[in-house]
């Protein structure tokens, strides 16, 4: 069966049903990466006061006609009057998933699919890295900041080699180039991360909801345990974010911590026990350093003086339970610009 395409009435309820769904779930600000379709619908949304929460839009990157359309517009950017409407990054795929054996890696699938051959290792999404590295050239000339979906350690691989070739050829300071996902980081990846200034932005949430099957099945035990390497993110002074990718996962920030502060896989073993990080380093993740990824530190991401008074009222101190019940603290309340969107029944 075909499925008819939705109605602009069909986009529109969405997008206010969606925003409410966020925003129950603690969340003040979203991204909506990689849609060519979508500025108009939440510009509307944010003028006719359907909009609850704040969305920074990511262009996709491979879509010229898209890109252009922004001139001289750059992330960071307010598109609405109401302030709920950001220019975000250009998007850039590099891989698939690792569940799906769409990921890219350097060696082969831990236990390969049938019909698959032993090497099998996945494949990227570009046809060349000379095509890859000719578009984020071009991307960064234009004074884009760029976010690529990366998963396997060889597109984190080929996205380090590219943002790196093209900041050798024009550097710029700040440039806060990201690498959403950034799944199976090597040791020697997170070094070049650091010493470039990179913005890993982390699925950690793959612990709970595939870390079973990518240390049994994808990648096995030795890479399983360094997906999301977040203490060695830490240690080397990274700044990085957490993040959900609904529909992939449920959308919960939550969630996020109680992964980053326990590594457990949903059947309840750990996964790389050394990766865990403090919750008050994890609550930063889905908070100013998620600012920061998006360029907006200066008005969302903590209580401050002068921002634009986003918060969360939950039923517990995060600080104060036990960590294996974090995922399961309630939202309170949800404030937007000191407007309550949200109020738990």
């Amino acid at each position: 069966a075909i499925r008819p395409q939705p109605t602009a009435a069909q986009y529109e309820e969405a997008v206010r049903r969606d925003s409410m769904v966020y925003a129950a779930a603690g969340i003040t600000t979203a991204n909506n990466g990689g849609s060519p379709t979508v500025d108009d619908l939440f510009l509307k949304a944010s003028e006719n006061g359907d909009l609850g929460i704040r969305v920074v839009i990511w262009p996709n990157g491979r879509n010229a006609k898209v890109v252009e359309s922004y001139g001289k517009k750059r992330q960071g950017t307010q598109l609405d009057k109401e302030g709920k409407v950001f220019l975000g990054p250009v998007k850039l795929f590099a891989d698939g998933s690792p569940q799906g054996y769409t990921a890219w890696f350097s060696k082969p699938y831990f236990k390969q699919l049938p019909g698959k051959p032993a090497d099998f290792r996945g494949f990227p999404v570009f046809n060349s890295r000379e095509e890859l590295f000719a578009l984020v050239q071009k991307l960064h000339d234009d004074g884009w900041q760029i976010t690529t979906h990366t998963n396997g350690d060889q597109a984190i691989q080929d996205m380090i080699d590219a943002y790196s070739a093209a900041l050798k050829k024009n550097p710029r300071k700040d440039h806060r180039h990201v690498l959403n996902h950034c799944q199976f980081c090597r040791p020697d990846q997170v070094e070049a991360i650091a010493e470039m200034g990179f913005v890993p932005s982390y699925f950690v949430t793959h612990t709970w909801f595939w870390g079973d099957i990518h240390r049994d099945m994808v990648a096995g035990p030795e890479r399983a345990a360094h997906i999301s390497p977040l203490k060695a993110a830490l240690d080397r002074k990274i700044t990085f974010a957490l993040h959900n990718d609904t529909p992939v996962t449920p959308i919960s920030p939550l969630m996020d911590v109680f992964s980053a502060v326990n590594r457990l896989t949903s059947s309840g073993k750990v996964l790389g026990p050394d990766q865990r990080i403090d919750v008050m380093n994890a609550l930063r993740g889905v908070t100013i350093n998620g600012a920061y990824m998006q360029r907006l530190e200066d008005k969302i991401g903590s209580l401050e003086k002068g921002k634009l008074a986003d918060m969360v009222i939950l039923d517990k101190d995060p600080t104060k339970v036990e960590p294996a019940t974090l995922k399961d603290i309630l939202v309170e309340e949800t404030i937007v610009g000191g407007k309550t969107v949200y109020k738990r029944a």
